[in-house]
């Protein structure tokens, strides 16, 4: 995990982030919005049963506190 903060080049993909949750959030840098925006997990109550769903959710630059790259599938460490 890196607390600098991503530079040109990291913005154009996927990185896992750490926003202050207790997990890490798949997250991409949105041109438009000048925020990030990752995927946070919901769970809802459907006819008494859990229902998970995945959400936006954005975030100022300043709240990203560490970043690592994505994992590439089949990449070995």
């Amino acid at each position: 995990m890196s607390s600098v903060k991503p530079k040109n080049g990291v913005t154009d993909r996927i990185i896992l982030a750490d926003f202050g949750y207790p997990w890490l959030m798949a997250a991409m840098w949105s041109q438009c919005n000048e925020q990030w925006v990752a995927a946070t997990t919901q769970i809802q109550d459907c006819d008494g049963k859990e229902d998970p769903y995945f959400e936006n959710e954005w975030f100022d630059d300043k709240e990203l506190r560490a970043w690592q790259e994505m994992p590439k599938i089949g990449e070995k460490k």
